[in-house]
């Protein structure tokens, strides 16, 4: 194949069934990844997918968890607990509209964060 630049938001952990396909041996039944194959072939991407981020932080530190959900055009960042001295906050951004994830909109589209946040905590019970 040749070199091509995708510009889908992807995980790294599709790599994995990327490289299995690509190399044509079988998925096995337990998988959590998907494989990109068909997105580097064809430009069709993986229907429904969310991208998950986590970065686990050091309580005794005051670090915070960061989680991440990112959608087709958008990304919520949770801070849990919030950061009492306000270094980091929740975040919400059209990445589409807002590459440079400078306009906040966590308390402006609330129906968009509220649904991302329960998508996370769906994937986070499963």
């Amino acid at each position: 194949l040749p070199p091509k630049r995708i510009k889908e938001t992807v995980s790294t952990i599709d790599i994995f069934s990327t490289m299995l396909d690509f190399t044509d041996t079988e998925f096995p039944e337990n998988a959590d990844s998907v494989s990109l194959l068909p997105l580097i072939k064809n430009n069709k991407s993986p229907d429904g997918r969310y991208v998950i981020s986590e970065l686990y932080g050091r309580p005794r530190l005051n670090e915070s968890v960061q989680q991440a959900i990112f959608d087709d055009e958008w990304k919520l960042l949770l801070i849990k607990p919030e950061d009492p001295k306000n270094r980091m906050q929740s975040s919400l951004f059209n990445i589409n509209a807002d590459s440079q994830e400078k306009l906040n909109l966590y308390n402006v589209n609330t129906t968009k964060r509220r649904f991302l946040e329960k998508e996370l905590e769906k994937i986070e019970q499963n």
